[in-house]
């Protein structure tokens, strides 16, 4: 790891409103995945309070695994939480991504959720990881982070993420 040497466009305060967005959707998630018989295990570091920037890979939040066998993981899986619309990660999370999904032969879910200025999530959707074809396109965004948005034909309900996962 090595110090922040690059000028800094978010602020602290923007960079953790949307790490509170995250905790929101892996709040909300963790139940709804709780009450259908599933459970999570941590794959990626929580380093949202250290002073450091790590070149390198992004990594997802953590491994699904059906609650009777927790030592079977299904697929990897990471919370989002959005207050814009449109469906979008960040470019280098998604290669990082998609260079885990092929290193550890699961899919990744990309779990959504869309949050109003109450704070309430107003729906819950996923997207499986790999999948080219979900790729609407690329886009620069104010912070200069380079996004791919993903085509919203191709997502799926996270209240009904069982379907899904029961076909693992």
């Amino acid at each position: 790891m090595k110090k922040k040497d690059f000028k800094v466009i978010k602020t602290e305060k923007e960079f953790h409103r949307n790490y509170n967005l995250h905790d929101l959707a892996e709040a909300a998630g963790s139940k709804i995945l709780k009450a259908k018989g599933y459970s999570t295990r941590v794959f990626g570091e929580d380093r949202r309070y250290e002073e450091v920037w790590e070149a390198g890979e992004d990594k997802p939040d953590c491994f699904v695994v059906k609650s009777s066998n927790t030592e079977s993981n299904l697929c990897l899986l990471d919370w989002k939480g959005k207050k814009s619309d449109g469906y979008m990660i960040n470019e280098r999370a998604y290669n990082s991504y998609i260079k885990i999904c092929n290193s550890t032969e699961l899919p990744l879910i990309i779990a959504m959720a869309k949050i109003n200025p109450s704070n309430e999530i107003t729906s819950f959707v996923y997207f499986v990881l790999p999948n080219a074809e979900i790729v609407a396109g690329k886009k620069q965004m104010w912070d200069k982070n380079v996004v791919v948005e993903f085509k919203a034909n191709f997502k799926k309900d996270f209240n009904e993420v069982e379907k899904y996962l029961a076909t693992l």
